[in-house]
C-alpha cells in the first residue's frame, strides 16, 4: 500500500478549503468575523508571499480576475499552496531516528530557520492590532490563530537551532563516558 504524501495532499485541500472561504468570503459569523478573515487567518504564514510580492510589484499590470479569484487572492493562493506543501513536506520527512548521529545543519538550513523565525515575529508584530481592537471583537479568533502560528514559526525553528547547536558543541571526541 502506497504511503499518503502529506506534500501532495495538503496543498490541495488548502486549495480547496481557501476557494469555498474565498467564494464566500461577506459572510459574517459571531466570533469570528468574515470567512475571508477566517481564511487569511488559518494560512497567515502563506502571506510572506503576499506581503512580498505586493511591496516588490504593484497589482496594477495585473488583471483584475485569474482563473476567476481576485488577483490579489490569486497572490496570497499560491503562497498558501507553498505554505502547506513545506508543511506537508515536513511531515513527510519525519521518521522515527535511526541513529544517534543526525544530519548536521548547513548554513542555508541555518538561514531559512532564521528568516521562519523572522516571519513569525513579524506576524506577532502585525497581529496584535487584531487581537486587542476592542471594538471588533469578533475578530479576536483569527487574531488568535495567526498569534498561534506565529508562535509556531518562532519556537520550531528555535528549537531546531538549539538542537542542531547543542549537538555541534558534543562531538563524540569531546563526549566522556
Amino acid at each position: 500500500m502506497r504511503k499518503l504524501k502529506w506534500a501532495l495532499f495538503l496543498p490541495v485541500a488548502q486549495f480547496v478549503v481557501f476557494v469555498i472561504l474565498i467564494h464566500w468570503e461577506n459572510i459574517e459569523l459571531p466570533y469570528l468575523g468574515s470567512l475571508r478573515g477566517l481564511c487569511f487567518a488559518i494560512n497567515s504564514p502563506g502571506l510572506f508571499l503576499y506581503d512580498f510580492f505586493l511591496r516588490m510589484a504593484p497589482v496594477r499590470w495585473l488583471p483584475p480576475y485569474i482563473l476567476h479569484i481576485r488577483s490579489d487572492h490569486f497572490i496570497f493562493l499560491v503562497g498558501v499552496i507553498f505554505q502547506w506543501y513545506m508543511i506537508g513536506r515536513e511531515f513527510d520527512k519525519r521518521q522515527p531516528p535511526k541513529s544517534a548521529i543526525e544530519a548536521k545543519l548547513t548554513t542555508a538550513a541555518v538561514l531559512a530557520n532564521l528568516l521562519v523565525i523572522a516571519w513569525g515575529i513579524r506576524l506577532i508584530f502585525a497581529d496584535l492590532d487584531s487581537i486587542f481592537v476592542v471594538h471588533l471583537s469578533s475578530y479576536i479568533i483569527d487574531g488568535f490563530i495567526i498569534l498561534a502560528w506565529a508562535l509556531v514559526l518562532v519556537i520550531l525553528p528555535t528549537l531546531r537551532l538549539a538542537k542542531s547547536f547543542r549537538r555541534r558543541g558534543s562531538s563524540p571526541a569531546t563526549v566522556q563516558p
